[in-house]
Parts: C-alpha cells; sequence; structure tokens
C-alpha cells in the first residue's frame, strides 16, 4: 500500500485567523492559557477579546464575575475582561480547595462624629464597584466616597425626630445615578398604633452631585421592614403584618399584597423580593414553597394615595394561580422533617440577581437559604440551600398548558417558568444570621465573633471555613453590623465611627 506524505500539514497556527479565535471560543479556560503558553503566535491570538467574551460567557454561577448588571460590557477593556474572568474562576478555585480564604485589601473609612465618645453603630452597605459606602448612622441614610473618603450626600428628613430603620439601593443608567429607599419612623418611639412610618425614595445624580427626594408614602405601623428597590419597583415586606406593600415610585401608585390558602387562613411570607417583572415570595408552609406573580397581573388594581391605608389589598391563593395562563407559578421546594405540619423551615435569606455577563435572556436566579432544628438535638440544625431560575417560556411552548404539579421540579404558567436546579441539605452548628451576605456565586457570610463562610449548593459539610479576621474587630459587639457587596464578595463591616471593606 502506498503511502503518500502531507506536503503541507494543516496545523493549527495555519488556519485563518478567525477560525482559531472561533476554536478558542470552545474551550476552557484552563486550555485557552495552555494553548497561549505554545508559541508568541497563539499567544497573541489567546488574549483576543472574542476568546475573553466567550469564556466570560461560559463563567457558572459558581464563578459570578464581579460584573453588576448595569454595567456594560463594551464600557470594559480586554484587558478588564481578562483581569475579571481570571479573578472570578480563581476565586472559585479557592473556595473548592482547602486553602485559607485570604484577605487581599482592607480600606478604612473613617466617619467623623461631634461626639467621640458616640458608640452607635453603622449599618454600611457598599455600593457595586467599589467607589461608595451608603450607610445607616444614628438613623440618618449618609453617601460616603471611598476614594475621597468624605461624605458626600446626606439623605435630607423630614424632621430631626425621624430616622432611617430599612433601607436598599439600586444603580441604574450605567451607574450614573443611585436611587435609594429608605423606611423611617420617630426616633426612639416604641412601636404602637399611632406610630407612623414612612417609605421615602431617593434620586441621586453622581456627575451633578445631586439628590432629590422623588416619593414619599405612609405606611402601617409595625417595627420590622425588609426593604428592595428595583427598577421602577419599591417592596416593602411587612413581616410581622404577612403583608407585602408593593410602590410604583415613577407612577405614584401603590398596592399590598397578603397570601392565603384555600380555606381563607393567612399565610406567612417571611421574604420577599422583586426582579424580573415578577414579585417572588418565600410562603411558610410545609414544603416550603416560592411564589412567583407577574407585575403584570395588577393591572387596574393601583391606587394613587399616599397612604397605606387607602390601597387595595389583593389576596393571594397560590393553589389558585396556575388555573389561569400567565397568572403566576407556585414551586414547592423540599419538605421539611423538623417542623409541625403544615409549616416549612425558617427562610434566613432570599436573594436575586440577573446574570447579565451570560447574555440579555439569562434567566434570573434566586437563592433561599433556610434551616430548621434537628428535634433531637436543638443545637444542630439542618441548613437548606435552594437555586431557582425565572425563566420565559420558550415562544414555541408558549401554547401549552400551564403545568404546576406539586412534585414537579420545574412549573410554568404557559409564559414564565420557574426551575429549581439545585438544592442542599446538611448538617450544621452554625446558622448565617446575615440578611445581605449573600454573594451571587452561592456563597454567605455570616459575621460572629469570627468570619464563618457557607458555600450553598456543594455537597460538603458546612460551613467550609472559619476564618479570624483579626484586624482588632470585636465581631460579637452589638455594635457592629456587617453586609457583602455580592458582585465583588467584599465584606463591609460597620464599628463605631469605622467602617472597613474587606476584599479577598
Amino acid at each position: 500500500m502506498e503511502h503518500r506524505q502531507l506536503t503541507s500539514p494543516t496545523r493549527l497556527p495555519n488556519l485563518p485567523v478567525e477560525l482559531i479565535v472561533h476554536i478558542f471560543s470552545f474551550c476552557s479556560f484552563d486550555d485557552v492559557r495552555n494553548l497561549g503558553r505554545t508559541c508568541r503566535y497563539l499567544h497573541n491570538l489567546h488574549n483576543a477579546r472574542p476568546v475573553w467574551i466567550s469564556l466570560l460567557r461560559n463563567l457558572d454561577i459558581d464563578q459570578a464575575p464581579a460584573i453588576p448588571s448595569y454595567l456594560r460590557l463594551e464600557s470594559l477593556s480586554t484587558k478588564e475582561l481578562k483581569k475579571t474572568v481570571i479573578k472570578a474562576i480563581r476565586t472559585s478555585d479557592t473556595w473548592h480547595s482547602h486553602e485559607t480564604l485570604r484577605v487581599s485589601q482592607v480600606m478604612e473609612l473613617r466617619i467623623n462624629t461631634a461626639d467621640p465618645a458616640d458608640l452607635d453603630g453603622i449599618d454600611p452597605r457598599l455600593l457595586p464597584g467599589g467607589q461608595h459606602v451608603l450607610l445607616e448612622r444614628r438613623g440618618q441614610l449618609e453617601l460616603w466616597s471611598t476614594n475621597s473618603r468624605e461624605l458626600v450626600w446626606t439623605a435630607p428628613a423630614d424632621s430631626e425626630n425621624h430616622g432611617c430603620i430599612s433601607f436598599d439601593f439600586e444603580l441604574v443608567e450605567d451607574g450614573k445615578t443611585l436611587m435609594v429607599a429608605g423606611v423611617f419612623r420617630d426616633k426612639g418611639s416604641s412601636t404602637n398604633s399611632t406610630t407612623i412610618s414612612y417609605a421615602r425614595v431617593f434620586s441621586y445624580d453622581f456627575e451633578r452631585k445631586k439628590g432629590r427626594l422623588v416619593i414619599k408614602r405612609v405606611l402601617p405601623a409595625t417595627e420590622l421592614f425588609r426593604l428592595m428597590i428595583r427598577g421602577d419597583f419599591l417592596l416593602v415586606h411587612s413581616t410581622h403584618k404577612f403583608h407585602v406593600l408593593l410602590v410604583n415610585w415613577k407612577t405614584d401608585s401603590s398596592v399590598i399584597l397578603s397570601y392565603s390558602d384555600q380555606s381563607g387562613r393567612v399565610v406567612n411570607a417571611p421574604t420577599a423580593l422583586v426582579g424580573d417583572q415578577h414579585i417572588v415570595v418565600a410562603l411558610d408552609v410545609n414544603p416550603l414553597s416560592l411564589v412567583a406573580l407577574p407585575l403584570s397581573s395588577l393591572a387596574g388594581r393601583w391606587s394613587q394615595s399616599a397612604h397605606h391605608a387607602e390601597w387595595e389589598v389583593i389576596t393571594i391563593v397560590p393553589e389558585a394561580l396556575c388555573k389561569q395562563r400567565g397568572g403566576g407559578a407556585v414551586l414547592q421546594l423540599a419538605p421539611s422533617e423538623g417542623r409541625a405540619a403544615g409549616t416549612g423551615p425558617s427562610v434566613l435569606a432570599l436573594h436575586a440577581f440577573s446574570p447579565s455577563w451570560r447574555g440579555a435572556d439569562a434567566p434570573m436566579e434566586i437563592h433561599i437559604v433556610a434551616y430548621e432544628h434537628i428535634l433531637s438535638d436543638q443545637r444542630t440544625k439542618r441548613l437548606h440551600s435552594y437555586r431557582v431560575q425565572l425563566s420565559r417560556v420558550a415562544e414555541a411552548a408558549r401554547g401549552n398548558a400551564p403545568c404546576c404539579q406539586p412534585a414537579d421540579s420545574a412549573v410554568s404558567d404557559g409564559q414564565w417558568r420557574l426551575a429549581l436546579i439545585a438544592q442542599r441539605t446538611t448538617i450544621t452548628n452554625y446558622v448565617p444570621s446575615n440578611l445581605h451576605c449573600i454573594m451571587n456565586s452561592g456563597r454567605m457570610l455570616s459575621v460572629w465573633k469570627r468570619l464563618v463562610c457557607f458555600s450553598l449548593f456543594p455537597s460538603e459539610p458546612q460551613p467550609v471555613k472559619i476564618i479570624e479576621l483579626g484586624m482588632g474587630i470585636r465581631l460579637e459587639e452589638e455594635s457592629t453590623s456587617a453586609s457583602v457587596e455580592p458582585w465583588s464578595g467584599a465584606l463591609t463591616i460597620g464599628t463605631p465611627g469605622l467602617v472597613r471593606i474587606v476584599h479577598f
């Protein structure tokens, strides 16, 4: 048999540049890095922007990069993209290994106080991008620059007696505008029927360095509010009243949602959020259930009144939602073993975000963290973690009937779909205690005496790491508060007169 020798073998560097870059787009990060080390020609090509855009798109949630949803990829240079991808992968590798989580940088922000003996705590939240910190101190909302370390804006108060008890924010317009929402009530007053609380929304323009009050609403009297502002909507969750109050700050309209079962019994909604044109609520039933209600279903029910007493109260019966197309979806999660019938595990936190680095059509990610005591040992708990996605139903499948069977891991109202992607249950002696300490990557930090680190979805004992931060911080003090910036994973710790920002 005659063997013919190839006179011009087809080698990778001999292929057209466009084809090589296209091949790179199918490679893993390690493959791209190794190919870039083979020769100078491939090294130059492996730095091409399409290669790193492809690697970015392929990052899974546990490698979530520090690219906030308001940030357009076009605004990042190829060098910045490459640096972001590499850091995201290396951070994920560290969490999955036995390596100690290393502190790479600590920045201190000293908060001026007129009284050196002032021991009032500070509740700080780092804005995405790390350029500013929004904090509550002595009932005031303040915006501080981490570059100049100066106060740049204070939310104006109606009176000296009104103090902020809860706040949230969102960066919009490519990060040029900050929307701030706060709940205010009389300082030092005990909760009673005459106490008046207010929800106020502010807008701060970074370029003009000016802020303004956008809207103000009167709320029910209660001690505890959980707050969220996303898009045009402000969600005020009154946990003691079992109500979810929703305000559209652009149209000056409001509505109240209440949840009940088919018998009419009110069902507690321990936590709620708004995102991707839906209100998502975790219901305290067994099994724990997640309800996604489209905002479009509330059309015609909104009130223009500034006082909650005149808002319409809409009762939502989850069992009835799936009977109407586009009416909402109910996803039942794993049943609880340690609580009484009819009640689910205690929900610690509900977190949602849009993974914009994966493209405009990427589903909204929802993380739920809950726990329950083991009846035989009250010191030991079961920690439950759920990863759920909310996405549009494909155009070709929208004619199908709604699917909301209790045993399904994915349910649909014919237009939107709730899908359980992952769930984990682990035994632990620690329970995360910080509402604002979940990262987009599915990790959670709990600050109490030490830094306790949880990795929510891998099958491994929890917590995965316990770290002594040092820095002279006494984390057990009541005046210490902490939060995590979910995109970068930076930890912000507030103590009297001082804010520390810890990068890992």
